[in-house]
């Protein structure tokens, strides 16, 4: 099996990836009644996604796969998963945009941190522009 090739480093990744935390920290914590103006996709806190519990799966995606316990200093985990089980349905499941079978996926792989691509992550992590370890 051939090796992966890594793009060649790019001198603006560092600040392109602490400018895209930078953002994401801006949403990290929200409530519904924080949104900015004009947000209005998701029913749960309005992230402005393709639904709430969509960006959590995402949100979760990147902060397993670059090993982030916090986001600017913000328990993301925490936030999500007690927005998570706070809007659990009597029957189980999670509904937003997407109906409530896609939706209770996305809400249960975002409290499971399953990481499911180890090879990709470890691939990221030797060439993280965060520098974490």
């Amino acid at each position: 099996m051939r090796a992966l090739q890594c793009p060649p480093e790019d001198a603006r990744s560092e600040d392109q990836c602490k400018k895209a935390l930078g953002h994401l920290t801006g949403v990290i914590g929200r409530s519904r009644t924080d949104a900015p103006p004009g947000a209005s996709i998701g029913t749960i806190f309005k992230a402005d996604a393709w639904g709430d519990y969509y960006f959590l799966w995402c949100l979760e995606r990147a902060a397993v796969i670059y090993d982030l316990k916090t986001i600017g200093d913000k328990d993301w985990y925490g936030w999500g998963s007690k927005l998570i089980l706070d809007t659990q349905r009597p029957d189980g499941s999670w509904e937003d945009r997407h109906g409530d079978v896609p939706d209770t996926c996305f809400a249960m792989l975002f409290l499971c941190r399953t990481n499911l691509a180890k090879d990709l992550t470890e691939s990221l992590r030797l060439h993280n522009p965060l520098g974490n370890p």
